[in-house]
C-alpha cells in the first residue's frame, strides 16, 4: 500500500511540473532589438562601357577607421549588388540585446569598401551612425539610462579629420545614406587594316552604283565593234595579197 502512495504522488507531481511554463525554471529570456539605417548606392556611366553586375560592400569601423570588434551585436545588409545604372537600396541591421548596447553606443562610422574593381571609381563618403535611446539629445555627456525596446538611429554625414572621422554636432540627422559609384571604362573602336582598305579588298563587298544590265550592253556592243574591226583588217590583207599576185 505505501508503495501505491508513493508511486502515485510521485505521478501528480510529474503531472504538475509538465503543467509548468518552462520559462519559470529559467531566468528571464534575452530580449532583442533591431535598428535599421536605410542606405542607397548609386550606379553612373561616366565612359563609354555600360557597368555590368557588381557587389558594393559596406564596413563597420570605428573614429579611427579601424574594425570594431561588436561582439554580441549583429550586423547585416552590408552588400548590396547593382547591375547597370540606376539607383539601389538597401538597409544595414544592427541586432543586439540590452547587454550589448554598449557595444554601439558611442556611435559607429560606416564606409564604403574600395575592392579596386577596373574601370570603378569609389565613393569615399563617410557616415556616422548614433544608436540611442529614444528622445535623447546628442551630446558629449554620458549615455542616459538605458530604457528596454525604446531605442532609434540617428544618420549623419560624417568627415575625415586628420587620421580620425568626426562629424558635425550640429547638423540634422538624416533619413539615409547614400553612395554613389561612377563606371569610367571607356571601349575601345576597331578600325580597318590599311591593307584592306587597298588593292586587297573584297570587290565584291563594293557598293553597286546602277543596273547591271546598262554595262552588259555596252559590253555586247564593245564585242561586236572589235569584230567588225577584226574583219576590215582582214579584208583588207586579203586585197593586198591580189594586188601583188
Amino acid at each position: 500500500m505505501m508503495k501505491r502512495r508513493v508511486f502515485g504522488m510521485l505521478l501528480s507531481l510529474c503531472l504538475v511540473l509538465a503543467l509548468i511554463p518552462a520559462a519559470a525554471f529559467a531566468k528571464d529570456a534575452v530580449k532583442t532589438f533591431t535598428l535599421e539605417a536605410p542606405y542607397t548606392t548609386k550606379v553612373e556611366q561616366g565612359g563609354s562601357a555600360k557597368p555590368g553586375k557588381t557587389v558594393f560592400k559596406l564596413e563597420v569601423v570605428s573614429f579611427d577607421g579601424k574594425e570594431l570588434e561588436l561582439d554580441g551585436v549583429t550586423v547585416s545588409g552590408s552588400t548590396i549588388t547593382t547591375d547597370g545604372v540606376g539607383d539601389y537600396n538597401n538597409k544595414l541591421t544592427f541586432t543586439f540585446s540590452d547587454e550589448s548596447f554598449y557595444k554601439i553606443s558611442d556611435g559607429v562610422f560606416v564606409q564604403q569598401v574600395n575592392e579596386g574593381a577596373d574601370g570603378w571609381t569609389y565613393d569615399p563618403t563617410v557616415w556616422y551612425l548614433w544608436p540611442h535611446i529614444a528622445g535623447a539629445e546628442l551630446s558629449d555627456d554620458e549615455v542616459p539610462e538605458l530604457v528596454p525596446g525604446a531605442y532609434e538611429l540617428s544618420i549623419f554625414p560624417a568627415y575625415k579629420k586628420g587620421t580620425e572621422y568626426d562629424y558635425d554636432w550640429d547638423a540634422a540627422p538624416l533619413n539615409q545614406m547614400t553612395f554613389k559609384n561612377t563606371y569610367t571604362k571607356t571601349t575601345t573602336e576597331v578600325t580597318p587594316d590599311p591593307d584592306e582598305t587597298g588593292s586587297n579588298a573584297d570587290v565584291s563587298a563594293l557598293p553597286k552604283t546602277g543596273d547591271s544590265s546598262s554595262l552588259t550592253g555596252w559590253l555586247i556592243l564593245l564585242a561586236v565593234a572589235a569584230a567588225a574591226m577584226a574583219g576590215v583588217v582582214v579584208h583588207g590583207r586579203r586585197r593586198k595579197n591580189a594586188r601583188e599576185e
